[in-house]
């Protein structure tokens, strides 16, 4: 019987040191063409993608002369990731854009869902067709800190702009930190 009390001595002081700790809400930096898996994906139906479905990871997707791997999303699609607990001065980081010779442009947004609301924390209209500025990377920062230590849901989506021609809105290397 004193074994299990020496045990559970010792497991109350490794949890009291944990929770001393949660203050400072050290956390992960989130990779999210890493964690795609984690994701999840809407809607559920068939696209003509190599997947076959409305988000997917693409390795050294070209926009302009330069090749970034990518988190990409189709017009009306997108992949939601759970965060558990948004870390302390939480930054997104990526960088956005399209590649497309058809089509009418797109919105790439970024939607945060946080104690029952919803916020769109970022949101820029790609048109690379009729725009030559808009072909090429935008890096891109996001603040996120006001979420922090709250349970999230962050949601990377495509908005067509008219028709969904061509509408793969691209996230380069996606990061929360």
């Amino acid at each position: 019987m004193r074994r299990y009390s020496i045990i559970l001595l010792a497991l109350l002081a490794c949890f009291a040191a944990a929770c001393s700790r949660s203050g400072e809400n050290e956390a992960e930096v989130v990779d999210f063409i890493a964690a795609f898996d984690t994701g999840r994906i809407s809607p559920d139906t068939t696209f003509a993608t190599p997947t076959g479905k409305p988000a997917l990871v693409i390795r050294r997707f070209p926009i302009g002369e330069e090749r970034r791997d990518a988190l990409v999303t189709l017009a009306t699609g997108k992949i939601e990731f759970d965060i558990p607990a948004m870390p302390t001065e939480a930054v997104l980081t990526f960088a956005a854009g399209m590649n497309s010779d058809t089509g009418d442009g797109a919105d790439g947004m970024v939607v945060v869902e946080a104690d029952g609301k919803s916020e769109t924390v970022y949101k820029k209209y790609l048109n690379p067709i009729d725009r030559p500025e808009d072909r090429k990377w935008f890096n891109e920062t996001v603040d996120l800190s006001k979420y922090q230590g709250k349970r999230v849901k962050l949601t990377f989506t495509t908005a067509p702009h008219g028709n969904a021609t061509a509408d793969w809105f691209a996230w380069a290397n996606p990061r929360l930190e």
